[in-house]
């Protein structure tokens, strides 16, 4: 993506008002980088977070039929079996998707 800044949000914004500031942003994807495999890789990682409080391997258990497969690529991927989806940084999901895609 092309990403831009547009204004910042203040934290009076909000009710009750957070700890944080905000900003709003302007993505414009770049068609030239989009290809099946990166279209398959985001659908992968937005379903990571379609049960966020689910652990991620009660999440990721659909894309394998073997837990010793699951547990495995987890371990390469330096994702614990015991982590939330959104304390996952997206290099992990990146690398949790292709070591799924090995088996």
């Amino acid at each position: 993506c092309d990403v831009k800044k547009i204004f910042n949000v203040g934290r009076n914004s909000f009710v009750p008002a957070p700890h944080v500031e905000s900003s709003v942003l302007s993505l414009h994807f770049l068609r030239e980088r989009i290809n099946t495999q990166t279209i398959e890789t985001y659908k992968f990682v937005k379903s990571m977070f379609m049960n966020k409080r689910k652990t991620i391997l009660n999440n990721v258990k659909k894309y394998t039929s073997s837990n010793c497969d699951l547990l495995k690529a987890l371990d390469a991927s330096g994702i614990d079996q015991n982590d939330r989806p959104q304390t996952i940084k997206f290099e992990k999901y990146i690398n949790l998707y292709s070591e799924l895609q090995k088996n």
